[in-house]
């Protein structure tokens, strides 16, 4: 009743029943006079009104699960029929407009996708078909959309031989869907979505409050494995030795390496925006001038489009212009971007594939050249600790398939790590910390905060400083910095104490640059 742009045209995706075409006792079936004039209380007036119609207002169970008065004849038991399909949701969430094509968008994800996150997401692949295939019940949890909310609801499958029958009580394997990581019968969760909390194989915790949205994402996208453990152990030798196919999580957060004896540093793309995976993946507009459901960004996930056009714009918040491609971007340590040591200093992804090649070739290889991580290795050449965790650092590199983008700072010192422990040799000096190549303010962290919150600033140049606090309606709270500060990567706290819960903003100003970012004080 307080939308101001709510039409007549909305009612089939916004009551229960509406089909002009059939009469099954839905909203269109009884009298109703659609209001000229949209204001407070004019819902009220329209049940007294059109009860009737109105006791089919809004999305009931009904405009999901068919009619109740079907369920005992057509379906054959006491229980209303069910489908996590993502039709269900589509048949309202995919229409023209900028807030109804994430169905479309999500029948995209991955199948435009090239090298940037790539190959295979969730609505361009038939994943439930793969589960079914192969009968692994270890798989169901992140390869099946049905398995997925079966392992939110009930835990995560303890059967190693099969999936869960298809019976009464759990369905078959399905594909990945609206409803796998939205549950639309509870909208406790932000966006209701199921999982706000998960863990990496070493026991890392990963929740809402640190990695926002994000965390959803790395409910899947994770190692299997304790890397610490399982990376130095040469019986784990295996043909599918390594990290699991989808690691970005352990890659985002900078967490479960192999032990090399050393704490890496790590980029702070994990909690720079406050939701991680999604502050990148999902930016952007949904549509492009013309109306057309964009295939990058929102609902696809996808980085680039079929035509390998970077979407550089989830880049831009940060970093600013980054030009127009990804492998574009390049990557300094101490000032030096050749980071593989061949002379040239190419964007990061093209020298972390260029550390990869060199890594690879202190490895051994199968018959037809790759890596293996195997005691029948053609070149045999028999595992150490020192070849496992190598082969470990390889596979997680190459499964990440960001190439670097989801942690600059992590993957290149883990593969100069690597390197280096398995007697290569590499250039650059990875010992001091990394000089920025422009300004940038991150998102304090945590974020929410209680009461106390770091705020983290990038100067690629000395610069006079300032760091100031504002409440909501941008009333100066306190100062925090006011100074000359050097090139390099700096941090202040603030502790909110003496302040109430609230939205608050943070102002870095460095020379000429000014950047301004939100937080919030939840006590």
């Amino acid at each position: 009743e307080l939308s101001s742009h709510f039409r007549s045209s909305c009612m089939p995706c916004h009551s229960t029943g509406y089909d002009v075409n059939a009469d099954n006792d839905g909203f269109d079936d009884f009298p109703f006079v659609f209001p000229t004039v949209l204001q407070p209380g004019m819902y009220d007036s329209l049940l007294v009104l059109y009860p009737d119609a109105m006791g089919r207002a809004n999305i009931q169970c009904e405009a999901c699960h068919g009619p109740g008065s079907n369920h005992l004849s057509a379906i054959g038991q006491s229980k209303i029929d069910m489908s996590v399909s993502a039709e269900v949701c589509n048949y309202c969430h995919d229409a023209s407009g900028t807030h109804h094509v994430i169905g479309d968008q999500w029948r995209h994800s991955g199948e435009d996708a090239t090298e940037f996150d790539g190959r295979g997401f969730h609505g361009g692949h038939a994943i439930g078909a793969f589960v079914e295939s192969t009968d692994r019940n270890g798989c169901s949890p992140c390869h099946s959309g049905s398995g997925f909310i079966q392992w939110i609801k009930e835990g995560r499958p303890v059967d190693a031989n099969g999936l869960p029958a298809a019976t009464t009580i759990r369905p078959p394997a399905t594909n990945i869907s609206c409803a796998a990581c939205h549950d639309p019968h509870d909208a406790t969760n932000t966006h209701q979505l199921r999982s706000v909390e998960s863990q990496l194989g070493d026991g890392t915790l990963i929740t809402e409050a640190m990695y926002g949205t994000g965390t959803t994402c790395m409910t899947c996208h994770r190692s299997r494995r304790n890397a610490s453990t399982y990376a130095s152990n040469v019986n784990n030798q295996s043909a599918h030795y390594g990290a699991h196919h989808g690691p970005q999580g352990d890659m985002v957060v900078g967490k479960n390496a192999p032990n090399y004896g050393i704490t890496f540093p790590t980029s702070p793309h994990g909690v720079a925006g406050g939701n991680a995976c999604v502050d990148c993946h999902m930016v952007g507009e949904k549509v492009d001038g013309d109306g057309n459901p964009l295939k990058v960004g929102g609902h696809t996930f996808n980085m680039n489009d079929a035509e390998g056009n970077d979407h550089v714009e989830a880049c831009q918040p940060c970093h600013g212009n980054v030009g127009s491609s990804f492998k574009d971007k390049k990557y300094y340590v101490n000032g030096n971007a050749d980071l593989d040591g061949d002379g040239v200093a190419n964007g990061l992804q093209i020298e972390v594939h260029g550390l990869l090649e060199n890594l690879a070739g202190l490895l051994p290889h199968d018959a037809n050249g790759n890596v293996s991580i195997t005691n029948t290795n053609a070149d045999s050449i028999a595992l150490t600790p020192e070849i496992m965790r190598a082969g470990y650092v390889y596979f997680w590199v190459e499964e990440d398939r960001s190439f670097g983008i989801h942690n600059p700072a992590f993957t290149v010192s883990m593969l100069v790590a690597a390197i280096t422990e398995m007697g290569g040799t590499v250039d650059v000096d990875f010992e001091d910390n990394n000089l920025p190549t422009s300004y940038s303010l991150d998102q304090n962290y945590p974020n929410p905060f209680n009461p106390a919150t770091t705020i983290r600033f990038n100067l690629p140049e000395q610069a006079q400083v300032k760091v100031i606090i504002y409440d909501a309606i941008g009333n100066q709270l306190e100062v925090l910095a006011d100074d000359v500060k050097s090139a390099g990567n700096h941090e202040v706290k603030w502790n909110a104490s003496s302040y109430a819960s609230g939205i608050y903003f943070y102002k870095l100003e460095a020379n000429n640059f000014v950047q301004v970012r939100k937080m919030v004080l939840m006590k």
